[in-house]
């Protein structure tokens, strides 16, 4: 089942259980309009806060590439390599390189 099927099948069954206790208590007509509208109103508040806080993720993931970008550039010229040449340093360069940073 695609992710889009799931999501249905999911507000269905909420949405069942929902009209299965407003049955049980009674509730009709405008009210459970209004509740169907809050229902909603939730719903479209979850998905943009979702929506935000994703956007605010690619923003930090394009930045973060960019700055080491940058920062790989800086260290190539201060070890005179070339951008090309740094896959040829062993891992253990790297690896100490970052112990150095961690410590």
């Amino acid at each position: 089942m695609d992710a889009v099927a799931e999501l249905h099948q999911c507000i269905d069954s909420g949405m069942e259980k929902l009209v299965a206790i407003w049955d049980d208590i009674g509730i009709v007509g405008e009210q459970r309009s209004a509740r169907n509208r809050v229902v909603l109103m939730h719903l479209g508040n979850l998905l943009d806060e979702m929506v935000r806080e994703e956007d605010q993720l690619r923003t930090r993931l394009k930045q973060n590439v960019d700055k080491y970008r940058t920062e790989v550039a800086r260290l190539c010229t201060e070890l005179n390599l070339s951008l090309y040449e740094v896959g040829a340093l062993p891992v253990q360069f790297f690896t100490s390189c970052i112990i150095a940073v961690a410590m």
